[in-house]
């Protein structure tokens, strides 16, 4: 949000999925940054966790490992360092200043934010576009295919690339 403020280069949209502009647990979020999270991230999480927090039971284990494994290669005070900066941000300017087109993309199954974050969300953004999908909080990375479909939809792919990566 704050990039796309300052537009650079031929930058036509942002897309926020699964996403926020400000504290997205309020002022419990503010006490939760205070917790001792370092010591709290050493511990491995359990995979059932990761399943029902960020993705959803039809999720492929592999998947699910992926996640698990990049979330162990990250320190703990790194880890606990972006956890408070998420519980504690406040992007509400930068977004009521962003010139270029604003896509909201929240995800129908999302258990990490709740559906009132989400759905404030275009609030921040004069002509913010909105939708839902359905799926979990990690919703790019379990469906990936639907979402590049809805916004190749909204036209913000150019569609003379013949390339299909995911985003």
């Amino acid at each position: 949000i704050a990039l796309a403020t300052r537009p650079a280069g031929d930058l036509r949209a942002i897309v926020l999925v699964a996403s926020f502009v400000a504290r997205p647990l309020g002022l419990l979020g503010l006490l939760f940054a205070r917790l001792p999270l370092t010591t709290v991230l050493r511990i491995r999480p359990p995979l059932w966790i990761l399943r029902w927090l960020l993705m959803e039971s039809a999720t492929p284990p592999e998947l699910v490992a992926d996640v698990l494994k990049a979330i162990l290669k990250v320190q703990p005070k790194v880890l606990a360092s972006r956890i408070r900066e998420v519980l504690t941000v406040d992007r509400t300017d930068a977004a009521s200043k962003c010139p270029v087109r604003v896509v909201c993309v929240a995800a129908e199954r999302d258990r990490l934010l709740k559906s009132t974050v989400t759905r404030a969300l275009p609030g921040y953004f004069p002509h913010a576009e909105t939708m839902t999908k359905r799926g979990p909080h990690l919703l790019l990375q379990c469906a990936p295919a639907t979402v590049r479909a809805a916004l190749s939809e909204l036209g913000l792919f150019n569609r003379s690339e013949e390339h299909t990566s995911e985003l």
